[in-house]
């Protein structure tokens, strides 16, 4: 098989386990809640829409990024090779359906700073390099 396809098959069953983990662990949030009174808490950057990531070596140094849903993110991008790089948020793998796009630039050791509103409904989402994008891609995961 390809190496292509191969990280295409990866990917996919990634956003799948991912889809899935999500759905039970909101089903079990909602039955059980996580605080004394049943309602739901958050803390961290992901609470906060807060984000960092690094491209190095024609990689990215996270698979997955969070944020709660209709909220600001702001993503601050680390470009620490010497070629062009950006992080590219889809609705699914195949890229059609954008959330946002960031700008395309050029490192070494650059940092842009992407701002967004993270979609309404909570679930898994898709980023990418629109430049490598079979090797540089995740998960992003939309929480309530």
């Amino acid at each position: 098989m390809p190496h292509n396809q191969t990280n295409r098959r990866i990917a996919r069953r990634r956003f799948l386990l991912v889809s899935l983990g999500m759905a039970f662990a909101g089903a079990l949030t909602a039955a059980c809640g996580d605080g004394a009174d049943g309602a739901r808490s958050s803390s961290g950057a992901a609470a906060t829409g807060e984000l960092e990531i690094v491209a190095e070596r024609i990689a990215f140094d996270k698979d997955e990024l969070s944020a709660p849903a209709s909220r600001p993110v702001r993503l601050t991008f680390l470009n620490k090779d010497a070629t062009l790089h950006n992080v590219a948020f889809y609705r699914s793998e195949d890229a059609e359906d954008e959330i946002f796009v960031g700008e395309i630039f050029g490192g070494p050791d650059k940092t842009i700073v992407y701002e967004f509103d993270a979609p309404a409904e909570a679930g898994a989402y898709f980023f990418r390099c629109d430049i490598h994008p079979a090797q540089m891609n995740g998960t992003f995961v939309v929480s309530e």
